[in-house]
């Protein structure tokens, strides 16, 4: 299985990470895990930067892996609240995954 370069991911977290995201964190390669405040997690569906990530995210998968998905919907994206992840992971990726 062939993973993304770290260089290509931390480049794609640097493009994306903003006021509004908080974190973002690689689950198995077609999936996403987004920190965003609580109080913005239902906008932020909703939103064009949503979608941008997702099809941002989808053209990293197919240009450094051998995933073989056929459009950006296939990339699972997850919306965790960064108040949430502080506590009940205590900020933690590893935590989080653990």
């Amino acid at each position: 299985m062939k993973l993304i370069p770290e260089k290509a991911w931390n480049d794609f977290k640097s493009q994306h990470i903003s006021v509004d995201i908080k974190d973002i964190a690689q689950g198995i390669v077609t999936t996403l895990i987004i920190l965003v405040p609580e109080s913005q997690i239902e906008a932020f569906k909703n939103s064009q930067q949503f979608q941008g990530l997702r099809t941002d995210y989808f053209n990293l998968v197919r240009q450094h892996t051998d995933e073989k998905i056929s459009m950006p919907e296939n990339i699972t994206m997850h919306l965790e609240s960064k108040e949430n992840f502080d506590v009940k992971y205590k900020g933690s990726w590893y935590n989080y995954f653990g």
